[in-house]
């Protein structure tokens, strides 16, 4: 029994750094694999971000492309339309304005109202409508001043439903019959902002 004892002695020591070093082996061995599942991790990180980040790139440069030519081709639609427009008003012989209700001014007047009036549109802009009130024969001015005062005190088309026709005084002092059509211009709210009237020549039509 005591030799026993003794053997047992001298083992447990042994026993105890086996344990130790197994113990150290396997927590070596579980910080490796733990260094190695990191790295591992950190490298799915990696290319996640960078997958997501060339994704994100290329859409974001897809999107762009796509939206400057959807800009281009709309921009260069309404330079067509508004060249069309602007052509069809220079080559009309009939006069186009528009008035502005809030400031009783010309917003807009054709260049033909060279050709029908002899005037330049810049001076019967200047002028406003005042002028071409001044310019309408004695006896139709009054006449058109009461309708002119009926249009200001609606807000809707009644006054404007119905064409005026009266002569008007061209610069070198003759008088020609036109038809006047008017039209509201409304805003968003539907609050009247606006007249856009077409003048034309019918003085063949009345002789």
């Amino acid at each position: 029994k005591g030799l026993i004892d003794d053997i047992a002695k001298e083992e447990y020591p042994r026993q105890i750094i086996d344990i130790k070093d197994r113990l150290t082996i396997a927590g070596q061995s579980f910080s490796g694999a733990m260094n190695s599942a990191a790295r591992t991790f950190g490298n799915i990180i990696f290319w996640i971000n960078t997958l997501f980040s060339t994704t994100f790139i290329f859409i974001t440069a897809y999107l762009s492309v796509s939206y400057m030519r959807d800009l281009r081709s709309a921009n260069k639609k309404l330079f067509l339309s508004e060249y069309k427009f602007r052509n069809v008003l220079y080559h009309s012989r009939d006069v186009i304005y528009q008035i502005n209700i809030g400031s009783h001014c010309y917003d807009y007047m054709s260049e033909s109202v060279q050709e029908m009036l002899g005037l330049e549109a810049e001076e019967v802009m200047k002028g406003g409508p005042e002028m071409i009130l001044s310019r309408i024969h004695p006896e139709d001015r009054d006449r058109m001043k009461k309708r002119q005062k009926q249009n200001e005190e609606l807000n809707n088309d009644e006054g404007l439903s119905e064409d005026s026709e009266f002569r008007i005084k061209r610069a070198d002092g003759s008088y020609i019959w036109v038809n006047n059509k008017r039209a509201l211009v409304r805003d968003a709210d539907g609050k009247a902002v606006a007249i856009v009237g077409n003048v034309r020549d019918i003085s063949v039509k009345k002789h």
